[in-house]
């Protein structure tokens, strides 16, 4: 709990935490398994923007640390933020995959959203 930032969490009942607090806790609770590959299915859907940034960075200091985590997710910006290898789903098959500069293109991301999609990766 210290490494995700809610030790204060510890003496909470799980009825009075948000929702990011909760996927931190469920982070912690693999963590604490000492969990090497972690499979979240769209860990950032309903949180607000505060706690995706939380649960991103912790995902991405988990790999820094030598953890795998596999995540879906239908927001690119979280993608960009939390991995180093992208595979693009296409009604079930695989679109484009590779790195980031491979996959994650204004054409690949239009076709698949079916809109006109500008991308523009900066650091920081």
């Amino acid at each position: 709990m210290t490494q995700a930032g809610i030790s204060n969490l510890v003496e909470k009942p799980v009825t009075e935490i948000s929702g990011g607090e909760r996927q931190l806790v469920n982070i912690s609770r693999a963590l604490a398994q000492q969990t090497r590959i972690l499979l979240l299915d769209e860990p950032t859907a309903h949180l607000d923007l505060e706690n995706q940034s939380r649960v991103l960075s912790l995902l991405k200091k988990m790999s820094a640390g030598g953890n795998t985590s596999v995540l879906t997710t239908h927001n690119p910006n979280a993608a960009i933020y939390a991995a180093d290898r992208f595979v693009l789903m296409n009604k079930g098959n695989i679109a484009a995959q590779g790195s980031l500069a491979e996959v994650i293109t204004p054409e690949n991301l239009s076709s698949i959203y079916r809109t006109p999609i500008r991308v523009e990766i900066t650091n920081g």
